[in-house]
């Protein structure tokens, strides 16, 4: 039996199989993985089936053996895995894609930056990472975690949060709470400084899904920027408009 638990209390539990695992171009034979037979009702509404182990192995939830990629680096020809979930972009590969031992080069153009991973943390975390708001470069140095659960949330430094919000225009709370955008709102262009690159969040970017504020047609900013964390936290968002 196997159980995984979020800090806010959702969570999934299961047991463990052992079967031939086929993903991203990489093989791994005889290995074990938890299925799940019962989980948090929130969790069953997400768009997504389950979780990869591409994490580090102190924090691998079936304690059975190490998680996914450090079971399988010692058979690929390279140590590394690349993601492309920005299908939208204008390029000859339209499908989202996970390749685990090696990297198209096909699916980005111009060249591919380098950040050092602070493998101290367990997790997936770069440090001295910096801010941009609409052209000011905000001159913060911190360390920076990616997160692909964290939904539409960028986690970000109190100045950060401030000053992107100041210079939004229109943006309010509706009468439950929920931030939302009037449909035509122009917000900021948000750059991130990575290691010796920047992922850029074009302003049309961050306008989300639509809400309906009690007839008034309103959008959802499709980041979130919070402080809630001491780290800052990348979403998916990010990975929706970079190759990593």
């Amino acid at each position: 039996m196997f159980g995984a638990g979020y800090s806010n209390s959702d969570g999934v539990f299961g047991f463990l199989v052992a079967d031939t695992v086929l993903i991203g171009g990489a093989t791994a034979e005889n290995f074990t993985f938890g299925v799940v037979n019962s989980s948090s009702q929130i969790l069953l509404q997400q768009p997504y089936d389950g979780v990869l182990g591409l994490a580090y192995t102190p924090v691998n939830a079936t304690f059975a053996q190490p998680t996914f990629s450090q079971f399988i680096i010692p058979t690929l020809e390279l140590p590394v895995f690349a993601l492309d979930f920005a299908a939208r972009r204008n390029t000859s590969n339209s499908t989202a894609s996970i390749e685990i031992g090696r990297i198209d080069h096909t699916r980005y153009t111009g060249d591919l930056s380098t950040a050092t991973v602070n493998i101290s943390t367990n997790e997936w975390v770069v440090d001295a990472i910096d801010f941009r708001i609409g052209g000011v470069r905000m001159n913060v140095s911190q360390s920076l975690f990616f997160d692909t659960g964290a939904g539409p949330m960028i986690n970000a430094p109190l100045s950060v949060v401030q000053t992107y919000y100041s210079e939004a225009e229109q943006i309010f709370y509706t009468n439950d709470g929920t931030l939302v955008v009037p449909c035509n709102a122009t917000l900021p262009d948000l750059d991130i400084y990575i290691g010796n690159g920047t992922a850029i969040i074009r302003n049309s970017s961050m306008v989300g899904e639509p809400y309906d504020n009690a007839g008034e047609s309103t959008h959802i900013p499709a980041t979130t920027l919070s402080t809630g964390f001491k780290l800052a936290m990348l979403s998916t968002l990010v990975l929706h408009i970079s190759f990593f």
